[in-house]
């Protein structure tokens, strides 16, 4: 029995103009992510360095716009192999961040671009990577309630995001909005609560 079927063939005859594709496409997106990492940095290292007192600092794990294919950002299987494949991609920007005093506090924000069995959305996202002390349920609920109908939102534990399902219809603008309602609607008002 081969295992092959018509459709692999098909696939694999045209693998170099699917990998060219997929390649312009996620360099496109990162062209429009890598401002909005700028942007999202540069804000976070203003707010620190005029609120010293808070003793706040970012932190070196950074990631800019790190491509993982047929593995996640969480198992980070990068350069040498894969003990799997997952039919997966993700271009991952992380900037964690922390709030260094007796009750120390860190946080992430993390952006990008995620497909895989079961998502395919533009996103950004702040966590909490201690315990729920700054990102409650209350404090989560007020983001969804006053984001409603903007933007798809995303919740967990700790955690949440603003996301973009990619249609027909997705622009750099619309990228561009949602990455500034993030920074207005999400990274200020912690921010501010932080102080």
């Amino acid at each position: 029995m081969n295992k092959l079927t018509r459709l692999h063939s098909e696939c694999l005859a045209n693998m170099p103009m699917m990998l060219d594709v997929m390649t312009n496409t996620v360099e496109a997106l990162s062209e429009l992510l890598n401002p909005q990492y700028d942007r999202i940095e540069e804000y976070l290292t203003e707010f620190f360095d005029k609120h010293k007192k808070l003793r706040c600092q970012l932190n070196e794990s950074w990631e800019r716009g790190t491509v993982y294919a047929f593995t996640d950002h969480v198992t980070r299987y990068k350069k040498r192999y894969l003990l799997e494949l997952i039919p997966a991609l993700e271009l991952y920007y992380c900037i964690p961040f922390s709030k260094t005093t007796k009750n120390s506090v860190s946080f992430s924000v993390e952006f990008g671009y995620t497909a895989d069995e079961t998502q395919n959305v533009v996103y950004f996202g702040l966590g909490e990577m201690n315990s729920a002390q700054y990102l409650t349920d209350a404090w989560i609920e007020k983001i969804k309630t006053e984001s409603a109908g903007d933007w798809e939102i995303y919740t967990n534990d700790g955690y949440v995001e603003f996301q973009i399902k990619p249609d027909d219809q997705l622009t750099d603008e619309k990228i561009a909005r949602c990455g500034e309602d993030f920074i207005n609607r999400i990274l200020k008002p912690l921010l501010e609560q932080l102080q």
